[in-house]
């Protein structure tokens, strides 16, 4: 491979190289292949971003052309490109902006292709709209193989900035629903289909998430008194602040989540060079989730994206999980948050540098975080 690359990744562009490795972690779980996705890029120039999203979307239509083939004649093998399709479509669109045309087009060919595989599956996964702010949250009810009419534990599970219901269903949602809980994912304010949807991100996620407490709480398949919630990156900040409010989780999982992240970002913006490609990215992104005009309206909004003043009221079990290795999401965040909660039952997880989970939100290695935070998860919800 060329392209100053060692073995798939990128030695000249972390943010690549992480977006790779958050892509064919998902292998563990069936939502990518380690070979099929880094050959994908063998030849992108790195920073190239066009070619980054020619590749993966010219796999993404292939893979979904085959899977549409042989749906009636080979229906788990359909499925299984299928799935793969879903997150290379997302992938595709890892460096666009939501409002770009190439983007949305992505958009509906993760939609498209999950629900096709979904159908597909013998452990039924129910596409779901949730009731929100005079609209719906687009969402996945993924319930284990139970009996008819037997009340199954559950967990909400939500992504960060770029989250994608999809994404978080190979991330963390099969694991779970392999263990016997019934798992809602979804879309929230500022993500995915809800911000086409005109839902744009805002601080008080809880809103959302009482939602879809709500929502399971209606189901006769979920036990209601046993509802938990995990978080990933911005998702963590979300989940904490959830803990903080609603009453009726049984316990919440914070993985890399940001303590003050609009501290953290209005830091960010101010110590970069004036030419730093990253933060050019994040702060054009910000903008776009938070629906405003400019970078200086965006720090206004995301100002109030912390839990310095709302931890305190976390009452209910607390595991914070972070990576030594975080460039985005330190470990001092997590000590912060376990510091201020004010739960008597909270714990904070760390994996070690160098070893597998100790990037942001365990992405490197979700099926071995999965091992301890899984059996946290089983402990107390």
């Amino acid at each position: 491979m060329s392209n100053n690359r060692t073995g798939p990744f990128w030695v000249d562009n972390p943010l690549w190289s992480s977006q790779l490795r958050r892509l064919i972690a998902l292998a563990g779980r069936g939502g990518a292949d380690l070979i099929e996705a880094s050959s994908a890029v063998a030849d992108v120039a790195s920073g190239d971003h066009h070619g980054w999203y020619a590749a993966f979307h010219e796999l993404a239509v292939r893979l979904e052309a085959d899977g549409e083939a042989v749906t009636k004649t080979h229906p788990i093998a359909a499925r299984d490109v299928l799935w793969r399709s879903s997150m290379y479509h997302r992938n595709a669109a890892a460096f666009l902006m939501p409002s770009d045309r190439r983007s949305l087009e992505s958009l509906d060919g993760r939609r498209r292709t999950f629900r096709a595989a979904a159908e597909l599956h013998p452990v039924p996964i129910e596409p779901v709209d949730i009731p929100f702010a005079g609209g719906d949250l687009p969402g996945y009810f993924c319930s284990p193989n139970r009996a008819t009419g037997s009340e199954a534990p559950a967990v909400i599970v939500i992504g960060g900035t770029d989250g994608a219901a999809e994404e978080m269903y190979f991330a963390v949602g099969r694991a779970l629903c392999d263990r016997g809980y019934a798992v809602l994912v979804f879309d929230g304010p500022g993500q995915g289909e809800a911000l086409r949807r005109g839902v744009v991100a805002r601080p008080d996620f809880e809103v959302a998430v009482s939602a879809c407490v709500d929502q399971l709480r209606g189901r006769a398949d979920v036990d209601p008194d046993r509802i938990g919630l995990i978080g990933h990156s911005l998702g963590g900040y979300y989940a904490a602040r959830a803990a903080a409010r609603e009453r009726r989780l049984r316990a919440t999982v914070v993985c890399s989540g940001p303590f003050d992240f609009g501290g953290t970002v209005a830091a960010r913006i101010e110590q970069a060079p004036p030419d730093d490609p990253g933060v050019a990215f994040l702060t054009r992104l910000y903008t776009e989730i938070t629906g405003t005009t400019s970078v200086a309206e965006a720090l206004a909004v995301l100002a109030d994206f912390h839990v310095r003043d709302l931890a305190v009221d976390i009452r209910a079990p607390l595991l914070a999980a972070y990576g030594e290795d975080d460039p985005l999401v330190g470990v001092a965040n997590g000590e912060r948050l376990v510091a201020a909660a004010g739960s008597t039952d909270k714990e904070l997880m760390v994996f070690r540098s160098g070893r597998p989970g100790s990037t942001h939100c365990q992405q490197d290695a979700p099926v071995v975080a999965e091992y301890p935070i899984g059996n946290w998860i089983e402990e107390h919800v």
